[in-house]
């Protein structure tokens, strides 16, 4: 059984405490917690000003690195496009210039061949052929051609090269001739073929023969050209023209 209950009382501290507090220990932390918030504040730009130019263009470019290269490829799109519109857009003013100078050109000398038609139109005489001109000229043009064909013995020619192929077929051939033409091809034709000619083909004088007529003797028959019947065929032509435009 308990007789006596004991109470103990604890000193009062509070009071003793804010008593204790010393201001200049309060104003010197103070200080303390200042300085040290300054200090980790760095001064950026003493910082950069005690760098060499090289370092601060390097920290530079590092710190906005991503946004130079978005700068530039902005920048460089948007130039790219413009200059492409504004190439096409000089392309296409040159090209359209170019097109108006050659249109220009051409109607220019387009303009110029009318007037010289028309100039030449009205200089040149209407030329009307009447049947006696007609006449006129295709006497002159067939004796002409006449002319040439015996001057220059083409027809004499060929009738060589016949001669000379028809050998080595029938391996007999004698080639008759006029005497104006055996003349003619003695003394210049014959040494284009002299091989073939005086080995395999013989060539005889035929005076019944007239000029421009050729006869082939060959082992199955002879071949002819008579060129007095074409003369003939030719003058009875031009005859019956020239008949008619008297009646006419």
């Amino acid at each position: 059984m308990i007789g006596s209950v004991k109470t103990y009382h604890s000193p009062n501290t509070d009071a003793d405490v804010v008593s204790t507090i010393d201001e200049s220990n309060t104003e010197q932390t103070y200080h303390s917690v200042a300085g040290l918030q300054a200090h980790a504040k760095p001064d950026v730009r003493a910082l950069l000003m005690d760098m060499d130019v090289k370092q601060r263009q390097q920290l530079i470019v590092e710190m906005f690195e991503q946004d130079i290269e978005t700068i530039v490829k902005t920048e460089s799109e948007r130039g790219f496009k413009e200059g492409r519109e504004r190439g096409l857009q000089d392309a296409q003013k040159q090209a359209q210039l170019e097109h108006d100078e050659m249109r220009k050109e051409i109607d220019t000398k387009q303009q110029t061949l009318v007037s010289l038609i028309e100039s030449v139109n009205q200089l040149t005489p209407q030329v009307q052929l009447e049947d006696k001109d007609i006449y006129d000229v295709m006497t002159l043009a067939v004796f002409r051609l006449l002319g040439e064909r015996l001057e220059k013995g083409d027809y004499l020619d060929q009738v060589l090269k016949r001669a000379t192929q028809e050998y080595l077929v029938t391996k007999h051939v004698i080639l008759c001739l006029s005497t104006e033409d055996y003349q003619f091809v003695h003394k210049h034709l014959e040494s284009q073929f002299s091989s073939s000619i005086h080995e395999n083909v013989l060539i005889k004088e035929d005076k019944k023969l007239a000029i421009g007529d050729t006869r082939l003797e060959l082992t199955n028959g002879n071949i002819e050209t008579n060129f007095s019947e074409k003369l003939h065929t030719w003058c009875r032509n031009l005859a019956q023209l020239k008949r008619s435009t008297d009646i006419d």
